[in-house]
């Protein structure tokens, strides 16, 4: 698979999928045994299943949820990507009830790919920095 083409796919995940509330979009781009590794305070995934359970979990909580994306880089069989995470925060998250007020979450993923698909990914969020805003936030 081309670089461009995995990028293209990487963005039609993330903001055609997560972005738009249409997880089941992300079926056509990601094996079924997707594994996704992250920091502490983001949860590991063991499968795809269990990926988009876990972002409608985060849809759940920040409804307006969006990412934008900052940069991507593809080389060999990976994609790196800079992204932002933005929503309203309406329901408990790191211990902290609904603020109603707006996070925004800096983070890097790096999706491999495999035949043409998202095999698995390594992704580093920005926790602390999240749960600053959302203390920082309360009424």
């Amino acid at each position: 698979m081309k670089s461009e083409e995995m990028k293209r796919a990487i963005r039609e995940c993330m903001l055609n999928g997560f972005s738009t509330g249409n997880i089941d979009h992300l079926d056509q781009f990601f094996h079924t045994d997707y594994k996704r590794t992250s920091t502490v305070g983001h949860p590991s995934v063991n499968n795809l299943a269990e990926h988009k359970a876990d972002l409608i979990s985060r849809r759940d909580v920040f409804t307006d949820a969006k990412f934008e994306i900052v940069e991507m880089i593809a080389e060999n069989d990976t994609v790196a990507v800079r992204y932002v995470t933005t929503g309203t925060h309406k329901k408990e998250y790191l211990g902290v009830s609904g603020t109603d007020r707006q996070i925004r979450r800096e983070s890097c993923a790096f999706f491999q790919f495999t035949d043409g698909k998202i095999a698995s990914s390594f992704v580093l969020t920005d926790v602390y920095g999240t749960l600053e805003q959302l203390k920082r936030n309360r009424n």
